[in-house]
């Protein structure tokens, strides 16, 4: 690629380390010895392969983007459910959360990435931690739902 990192968009770092990695396998596969892809017994743990797929960093502007845009559209609350469609309808999250499926070892969907990036991002608004706790409210219904605070 011929951004530097931070000019980067998320998707193109997802797939810049992607492209990384396949060059180290072509290389360490051209000395003859090929290490082997461990072998998960059971449930492979969301934070585990998280960890390996995405930061919190890349997620939580374009979380907030689409929150903002979608209460701009009709100053309402705004869903989870409502935002995690809204994320899997943006092409470019859709190139990342395509990233993050190819890493995933558990083998799960986009929808269930973008489902748990949103709970992510509430679970760091709970915490007093999210970037974004001044520019939304957040209301607990059967779900949390978010708005613009005015």
């Amino acid at each position: 690629m011929n951004k530097s990192y931070p000019e980067m968009t998320p998707s193109e770092r997802i797939a810049d380390r992607i492209a990384k990695n396949r060059e180290i396998e072509a290389r360490v596969a051209r000395r003859g010895t090929v290490p082997k892809k461990p072998v998960h017994r059971g449930r492979v743990s969301s934070s585990e392969t998280a960890c390996r797929s995405f930061a919190h960093s890349d997620v939580f502007p374009p979380i907030a983007s689409v929150i903002e845009a979608l209460c701009r559209a009709d100053n309402n609350f705004v869903s989870h459910g409502e935002v995690v469609l809204a994320l899997l309808a943006d092409s470019d999250l859709t190139v990342f959360l395509d990233a993050v499926v190819a890493n995933d070892l558990a083998e799960r969907e986009g929808d269930y990435w973008a489902d748990s990036m949103v709970k992510w991002f509430s679970q760091t608004y709970t915490m007093g931690t999210n970037p974004y706790i001044d520019t939304f409210e957040r209301h607990k219904g059967r779900t949390y739902r978010y708005k613009l605070r005015k």
